[in-house]
C-alpha cells in the first residue's frame, strides 16, 4: 500500500457508507406506485453494497493492507470513490424526485434529474460493479451475491426510455476564425471584428476614442 495510504480508501469509503444509509433510512417507501418501479429496487440492493463497505473496512483496520500489494489497494480506492460518486448521484436523484408524491410533474423531474447516465438501475448496476472489482480484498460469499445483484439489476427495464429523455446537443467548432454558439436562449451578440460593439438601450451621445461624439455634425 506504499502508493495509497489509508485515509486514501477510507475517507470516500466511509462517505459512501453514509450517503447510502441516509438513502436506506431517509426516504420511507421507494417500492410504490407513483415512482418508478426500479425505485423499489434501491431498498433491497444498497444493503449489500453497505456490507460490503464494511467488509473493506474490516480488511483495513486490521492491518490485512500488508497481504496484498499496492497496485490491489489502488484499485480498491478507486472504487471506494466510483462508488462514493454514484452513491451521491442516486441520492441526488431521491432527493429530488421522491418528495413529488402524486404530482404530475414527478415523471419529468425524474428525467431531469436523471439525465441520460443517472438512471436509479444504472447507478445502482455501476456500484454493485465498482464492488466486484475488488473480489480479493472481500469474503468470497459476499462475491457470490455480487454478481447476482448485477445480474438482476442489469435484467431490469429501463426506469426512463432512451426516447423520452431531454435532448443532448453538441458542437464542435474547428478550424480558424470567430466561432460562435448559442446553446441556451435569447440574443447572442457577436463580434468578430476590429471594431466596437454596443448593445442594450443607449441614452445620450457616445464618444470613441479619435472620434467625434455621436450625433454631433460634422465639421465643416
Amino acid at each position: 500500500m506504499a502508493n495509497t495510504s489509508k485515509s486514501d480508501i477510507l475517507v470516500p469509503l466511509n462517505a459512501a457508507a453514509a450517503t447510502l444509509t441516509k438513502m436506506t433510512t431517509g426516504f420511507g417507501n421507494l417500492d410504490r406506485g407513483d415512482l418508478p418501479a426500479n425505485f423499489g429496487q434501491v431498498p433491497r440492493k444498497l444493503p449489500l453494497i453497505r456490507k460490503t463497505l464494511a467488509a473493506v473496512e474490516r480488511r483495513i483496520n486490521h492491518g490485512g493492507v500488508s497481504t496484498e500489494p499496492s497496485k490491489t489497494w489502488e484499485s480498491v480506492k478507486r472504487s471506494m470513490v466510483e462508488c462514493n460518486n454514484r452513491a451521491n448521484d442516486l441520492h441526488r436523484i431521491l432527493a429530488k424526485v421522491v418528495p413529488e408524491r402524486g404530482t404530475q410533474g414527478m415523471e419529468q423531474v425524474y428525467k431531469a434529474a436523471a439525465g441520460h447516465k443517472g438512471r436509479v438501475e444504472l447507478l445502482l448496476e455501476k456500484m454493485l460493479k465498482a464492488m466486484l472489482n475488488i473480489v480479493t480484498v472481500i469474503p468470497h460469499s459476499e462475491v457470490g451475491e455480487l454478481q447476482k445483484a448485477v445480474e438482476e439489476v442489469s435484467r431490469l427495464e429501463p426506469s426512463i426510455k432512451p426516447a423520452d429523455l431531454p435532448p443532448v446537443h453538441e458542437y464542435h467548432n474547428h478550424g480558424l476564425g470567430p466561432q460562435n454558439v448559442q446553446t441556451g436562449t435569447g440574443t447572442q451578440n457577436n463580434n468578430n471584428g476590429a471594431g466596437y460593439q454596443i448593445t442594450g438601450q443607449i441614452n445620450g451621445n457616445l464618444i470613441f476614442p479619435g472620434s467625434q461624439s455621436a450625433g454631433a455634425a460634422p465639421a465643416a
